[in-house]
């Protein structure tokens, strides 16, 4: 990378970092290794959500490639989680992390956009593009149990913040 871009993508980053507020974002972000480039991130699950647990955050990583903004930033569950579209690795299936496609990522988005998007895409599952069949199909087919699984790993898997 040369070094033009890799400062603008540091700096870009630090900005961003310091527009996060952990009180009303529901976001806190550890540096790793004191990158700017690699965010652990603990949030808050959507109110009223089936992960709305009392005491339990989720727990992802956010890592920017130097091509960043131009391309999004990887975002990862390190917490496991039910749902149409996160794998067993917590790889997510959503339309901001893509590079091509109607809704994808656009180099005017900021990190805290994918985080807003995933909580909404944890309120409204996309079934009909899951990385999750079985989780897909009984949301589809029994969304009471569904709500009961995802709440279930959400108290077992979630982060204790107590």
């Amino acid at each position: 990378m040369e070094p033009k871009r890799a400062h603008f993508s540091a700096s870009r980053l630090a900005r961003e970092l310091a527009r996060i507020d952990p009180e009303t974002d529901g976001v806190t972000v550890t540096l790793r290794h004191d990158r700017v480039t690699l965010w652990d991130i603990e949030m808050e699950p959507p109110k009223g959500s089936p992960y709305d647990v009392p005491g339990r955050r989720f727990e992802l990583t956010m890592t920017f490639s130097a091509s960043y903004p131009s391309d999004p930033p990887d975002l990862v569950f390190k917490t496991k989680v039910f749902h149409p579209n996160i794998n067993d690795a917590g790889s997510i299936c959503m339309s901001l992390l893509k590079t091509k496609g109607d809704a994808c990522w656009k180099p005017r988005l900021r990190a805290m956009s994918l985080l807003q998007g995933l909580r909404s895409l944890l309120m409204a599952p996309n079934t009909s593009d899951p990385y999750n069949a079985d989780a897909a199909a009984i949301f589809d087919e029994a969304p009471e149990a569904y709500r009961e699984e995802a709440r279930s790993t959400m108290e077992l898997h979630g982060k204790n913040i107590m």
